[in-house]
């Protein structure tokens, strides 16, 4: 029975080499800033955490197994470890075909293959010369050489380079391997069906609370992507995951994940001493959208719920935030949760003010507002 690690890969990304070796945290390095690919094995609070962080630090680092390991675990890392073997020996046999200067990020490559393929089979050694081959393509260059007389002449050749376009490299995987993996990423999501301005979403990525998801279906046959939310702690560490399915068509879906704590959900914190108060990730990016002037200057968190925890965890944590601006849901169960949430705010000393969306959320504020605009600008064409 394989472990259910590759059921909870989500996308975070801490692209330095302190993210790299942060326990729990996988690093597939990307070279597009607007698509941030990440191994992040939920298990913050898990029973199953102490393997599932050893097991990855075993797999990407080397070391010992703990006899104190499960054997389903010990199975999959030995077999991970097998894997990544055959992936370095192939990684190691397409630089050594590449110029100086050109080479693969053996990380990227073993984390997409972590993503992809962890816990399925034991891959030969030419599936892993396949897979590394994805990452390769040719480019025709030039270079000055000399003919029998001693005289110069430029020379045509090819030379094979590593590809920089995630993307491609999972086209190339999906031809190379018979699977396929669905395209839909986060940013044309937000911006596209959701309405949200690229420079707020862009923000939000390069701060890394925001991250696409790669996740295999049940029977491994697609990947499916969903928008990560990430909240922090003090440190700067994740505490605190909402997804939220991407997909265009069928049944959509959002949880936080197994483990989360709810004190740090979704949040952005600014300098002055407004904290405005979301039910939704999705709502608190579409009211920055709506008001865009100064916004960085505020604080800002999404319940992913209609708890408090997380208002009380931010107006304890910085004592500068006085003023709670409550933008719930306007439906009846927003409606209760701001009078609850006013309630509580009173009795901590604060006078929480209240602002409900004309329509029922936000996002159906925005998206309305835009849908209008387009209209008028039709109109006009007319």
């Amino acid at each position: 029975m394989a472990i259910p690690i590759a059921a909870k890969v989500a996308a975070v990304v801490l692209g330095n080499e302190k993210g790299r070796k942060t326990v729990g945290w996988i690093v597939a390095a990307c070279l597009s800033p607007l698509i941030l690919l990440i191994v992040f094995i939920c298990c913050l609070g898990l029973a199953t955490a102490d393997h599932n962080t050893t097991a990855l630090e075993i797999c990407f680092y080397g070391g010992s197994i703990p006899l104190t390991m499960p054997q389903e675990y010990r199975d999959q890392i030995e077999m991970t470890q097998a894997n990544f073997g055959r992936l370095d020996a192939a990684i190691a046999a397409a630089e050594s075909e590449m110029e100086d200067g050109d080479g693969l990020d053996s990380i990227r490559v073993k984390a997409i293959f972590y993503a992809l393929f962890f816990g399925r089979e034991r891959y030969s050694e030419r599936s892993c010369e396949t897979f590394v081959s994805c990452f390769v393509t040719e480019e025709e260059r030039t270079r000055m050489v000399e003919d029998e007389d001693g005289d110069e002449y430029e020379e045509t050749y090819i030379a094979p380079v590593p590809i920089a376009s995630l993307p491609t490299v999972y086209a190339n995987i999906a031809a190379a391997f018979n699977i396929e993996i669905i395209a839909n990423d986060q940013i044309a999501y937000l911006m596209q069906r959701r309405g949200i301005q690229r420079d707020v979403i862009e923000k939000f990525a390069h701060e890394k609370l925001i991250y696409e998801s790669a996740e295999p279906s049940k029977d491994g046959s697609a990947i499916y992507h969903n928008a990560v939310f990430v909240g922090t702690d003090e440190d700067d560490v994740a505490r605190h995951a909402h997804k939220r399915s991407l997909n265009s068509q069928g049944k959509s879906y959002r949880q936080n994940m197994s483990g989360s704590d709810a004190r740090f959900s979704f949040h952005r914190v600014g300098e002055s001493e407004r904290l405005y108060v979301f039910e939704a990730p999705i709502d608190l990016l579409s009211y920055i959208s709506l008001y865009q002037d100064d916004w960085q200057d505020h604080s800002y968190v999404a319940l992913c719920g209609v708890g408090g925890q997380a208002i009380l965890h931010q107006l304890e944590q910085h004592p500068h935030l006085k003023t709670p601006i409550l933008c719930l849901d306007n439906d009846t169960a927003g409606q209760l949760a701001t009078d609850r949430l006013t309630a509580t705010m009173r009795e901590r000393g604060y006078e929480a003010q209240s602002e409900l969306p004309r329509l029922k959320d936000w996002n159906e504020v925005l998206v309305d507002r835009q849908t209008q605009t387009q209209n008028r600008s039709h109109q006009m064409t007319m």
